[in-house]
């Protein structure tokens, strides 16, 4: 005869499927002051530091969602780039997905429709230390390598 085990509930880990594929997109917002390339971040409601970013709505390219994302969060208008540069690891709710980086070049600033965001431009050292604060270090070091993935792509061009 065999064994039984006796688990309790609350034992079990917590896992919420989340549907296939799930991901989102992301605008990385920039601008040259002179020579010096700065990135736009915005507040979540936790208080971190974030790229905008959300879902693609149906119908809708991945870039123009992301440029939809910059525009309500970060009042951000501006030339998006068609195809994503660079992707990163986010988790949410003990949930772990990708995220599609697309560069953003802000040429105009809005009244953000997210009020509580509080769009502010920071330099890549300043973006990585802001994006490091309340986050575990694996998920700071991806977005480390997207600030230095968008430094790196500036750098070699004039987008």
């Amino acid at each position: 005869m065999g064994t039984t085990c006796s688990v309790r509930i609350a034992q079990l880990p917590r896992i919420v499927p989340l549907p296939a594929p799930f991901y989102q997109v992301a605008a990385v917002c920039y601008r040259r002051k002179g020579s010096q390339v700065e990135f736009l971040l915005v507040n979540t409601s936790s208080g971190r530091w974030t790229f905008p970013k959300g879902h693609v709505d149906p119908g809708m390219s991945e870039s123009a969602a992301a440029a939809q994302e910059a525009r309500e969060e970060a009042g951000a208008v501006g030339r998006i780039h068609d195809t994503h540069f660079q992707s990163y690891l986010h988790t949410s709710r003990d949930n772990e997905y990708p995220i599609f980086a697309f560069l953003l070049k802000v040429e105009q600033r809005q009244e953000p429709l997210e009020r509580f965001r509080k769009p502010s431009w920071f330099s890549p050292a300043e973006a990585k230390q802001r994006l490091s604060r309340m986050r575990h270090s694996k998920y700071a070091a991806e977005l480390h390598r997207v600030i230095d993935s968008a430094v790196g792509l500036l750098n070699d061009d004039s987008r």
